[in-house]
């Protein structure tokens, strides 16, 4: 049922005193990480520092990966060597947490404008 009797900025029918997100209409209200924010006006649905637009698991806190870094590829040679050497390529993994580090400094300094019609993020 429409609530007429009080405010309500984005017309989705929950006043805006009660809204979670007053100026994008949400009728759903669904606030997955349980903040003040609702999904709609989040920019990190799941509450776990890394915004939705990067994030590879935007509504799982619980999944969060580091970037990946190749530090080696080892190819087999084709002269006779003076010592053993692999037959086949191997590769070598490692995270990255200065790359970590980085990444989420530059998210502490974004700014969030929420409009009507889209999210806008702004540095």
């Amino acid at each position: 049922m429409l609530n007429v009797t009080v405010a309500d900025g984005d017309g989705d029918g929950v006043g805006d005193a009660c809204d979670n997100c007053p100026a994008v209409s949400n009728v759903a209200q669904t606030n997955t990480d349980g903040d003040s924010e609702g999904d709609a006006c989040d920019a990190d649905d799941d509450n776990d520092g890394i915004a939705d637009g990067t994030d590879t698991a935007p509504l799982n806190p619980d999944c969060v990966r580091m970037p990946m870094v190749m530090v080696a590829m080892i190819a087999p040679r084709t002269e006779v060597p003076s010592r053993p050497v692999p037959t086949t390529s191997q590769r070598t993994m490692v995270p990255t947490p200065t790359v970590m580090v980085s990444a989420i400094a530059a998210m502490a300094t974004t700014t969030t404008t929420v409009l009507p019609t889209a999210l806008t993020t702004l540095r």
